[in-house]
């Protein structure tokens, strides 16, 4: 029974972060119960859940439904993960060997051969911020981090669904430049360029979102940017 319900709370939550269930759709519980054939307690405590990882909310209607996008939580989700791995931009700069920019190099290399797939350019962007927490041994700094990894990835997703290859190109620029100063052990430029880097985020993000607070964004089975789901 344990198994069952943390494969729902899997399912469900890994389609709330692929667009599948959209921000301020509706979250059923009788409808999620019959679909996977368990009763309605088992599905409440998954919603619960994933209400304390910020995923869902309640409405003022006691309606449960995925967290819908917000401008000002927009801004401090990237200025709040900006001043966190501005941070580890530091301890890079100074710990960073040159195994380590040949991974971060490699890494650059295989964004540009992936900027017409977005699953793989989304994969391969946390792969390259993943690098920069290892450059920190304060586990519960890094515990914060990871913490927010699925809430960022969100953000993230919607992101390049919405701004496609100018925000690709953009992000790979800035990536490119923070390697340059980590290659230069300039501790103080990396964290400049990332705090950059995260606003740029946060604009283009916050920028889609005034022009339509009823999103449609590409989104395809064949992981390259396609057909079109409606928030």
């Amino acid at each position: 029974m344990k198994e069952n319900v943390e494969h729902i709370y899997s399912s469900i939550k890994t389609r709330i972060l692929r667009g599948e269930y959209p921000p301020s759709s509706k979250i059923n519980a009788k409808k999620l119960s019959e679909s996977f054939g368990i009763s309605r307690i088992p599905i409440r405590d998954v919603i619960n859940r994933l209400c304390g990882e910020g995923l869902v909310q309640k409405g003022s209607n006691g309606r449960f439904l995925v967290k819908p996008l917000d401008e000002m939580d927009i801004r401090e989700t990237f200025e709040l993960r900006a001043i966190l791995e501005g941070h580890l931009m530091i301890e890079a700069a100074a710990n960073f060997g040159t195994d380590d920019i040949e991974l971060l190099e490699e890494n650059l290399k295989q964004q540009e051969e992936a900027k017409n797939n977005i699953e793989r350019t989304i994969q391969l962007n946390a792969e390259f911020h993943e690098y920069f927490y290892k450059a920190t041994e304060n586990k519960k700094f890094l515990g914060i981090l990871k913490g927010w990894d699925d809430y960022q990835y969100r953000y993230d997703r919607i992101n390049w669904l919405l701004n496609g290859s100018i925000l690709t190109n953009l992000t790979i620029s800035q990536h490119r430049e923070i390697v340059d100063a980590v290659r230069k052990r300039n501790g103080e430029l990396a964290q400049k360029i990332l705090k950059l880097h995260r606003g740029t985020g946060a604009e283009f993000l916050v920028r889609a979102f005034r022009e339509s607070k009823d999103f449609t964004f590409p989104l395809s089975d064949d992981n390259h940017y396609g057909s079109t789901i409606a928030f």
